[in-house]
């Protein structure tokens, strides 16, 4: 899924996606979630929801310096 993928999804759309990890990022996952004691589907989840809020300010920030 890349980024105008996600631009022009809706969030039912991206909330149904199915996101797939490389073997290199499986590790880091297992640890973080163990050290923070949640399952590692609210590590992902919590990862992408703080990805698209950077996403969104982001983009609201471009919008303002073109306008």
């Amino acid at each position: 899924m890349g980024f105008e993928t996600i631009k022009n999804s809706s969030k039912k759309a991206m909330k149904s996606s199915t996101f797939h990890l490389k073997v290199e990022q499986i590790k880091p996952l297992k640890e973080a979630a163990e050290a923070l004691h949640v399952s590692q589907s609210e590590i992902v989840r919590q990862s992408i929801n703080n990805f698209l809020e950077w996403f969104n300010r982001d983009q609201t920030s471009g919008e303002k310096k073109r306008a």
